[in-house]
């Protein structure tokens, strides 16, 4: 089992890793593009999407090294809102040139907890996946709004779409209908829902899109978020040092 666990990680890694490879070589596009770096100001937000996806590498690549001792995930309480801000603009740069991208994130979104970089990474394998159900001109729409006491974050495409057949296995790890693909964005967004103890869906049909949204649960606002984000360090302190090592205050 320890071995199927491995494989199934380090696959999920690599997949994750060649997204980010997608995101600087979009960037390095960029920078290419431009007649002359003089504008500093301007390619600013390039170099901070490299350096974001530079990041992300890292923390991966920790991942990798640390898998002996089986590491806890490590949770915080996230501001999806601030979140998607920083990936946006990355985002835009990812999708083709002839796929619009159009996005909607409500103001005054409470908190998640989570795995931030599970969460970008969860955000960014939606997109991809959305972009590459596009063959011709299309859209893709991505919503983040509060619905009850959950999250939701929707990613719409006008694609081809699946068969029921294609949509009953859309999650399963290494199925794909794609030449090139590895069947790991969509499996691994799921993997993602349920270690935050969310959920994630999908709507889709042939040659009418594809819709999916996952939903994570909401921390409580005002002073149920206050309690929340201590006792989420209470136990973060807990999980970082051994019973037998009292912290002093």
């Amino acid at each position: 089992m320890r071995l199927e666990a491995l494989g199934m990680m380090t696959a999920g890694i690599v997949h994750d890793l060649g997204n980010d490879v997608q995101l600087l070589s979009a960037a390095i596009h960029r920078l290419k593009a431009r007649s002359s770096l003089a504008a500093s100001a301007e390619l600013q937000p390039v170099f901070e999407g490299a350096e974001a996806s530079l990041r992300r590498i890292s923390g991966l690549v920790r991942a990798i090294l640390g898998f002996a001792r089986a590491p806890a995930t490590v949770e915080e309480p996230v501001d999806l809102s601030a979140c998607f801000a920083e990936l946006e603009q990355l985002l835009h740069w990812v999708v083709d040139a002839n796929v619009v991208l159009t996005t909607r994130v409500d103001d005054d979104l409470p908190l998640v907890r989570c795995n931030r970089q599970k969460l970008e990474n969860a955000l960014l394998n939606l997109v991809l996946n959305a972009n590459e159900a596009i063959p011709d001109d299309g859209l893709i729409a991505v919503v983040v709004m509060a619905e009850g006491n959950q999250l939701m974050v929707e990613v719409a495409d006008s694609g081809i779409g699946m068969t029921p057949e294609v949509e009953t296995r859309a999650f399963d790890p290494f199925f794909t209908t794609k030449s090139a693909g590895t069947g790991l964005g969509l499996a691994m967004v799921r993997h993602f829902a349920e270690e935050a103890r969310g959920s994630v869906s999908i709507s889709t049909g042939p040659g009418s899109g594809t819709r999916v949204r996952l939903f994570l649960p909401a921390l409580p606002s005002g002073a149920g978020a206050r309690q929340a984000a201590d006792d989420w360090l209470d136990q973060a302190l807990v999980d970082s040092f051994p019973a037998s090592d009292p912290i002093a205050f």
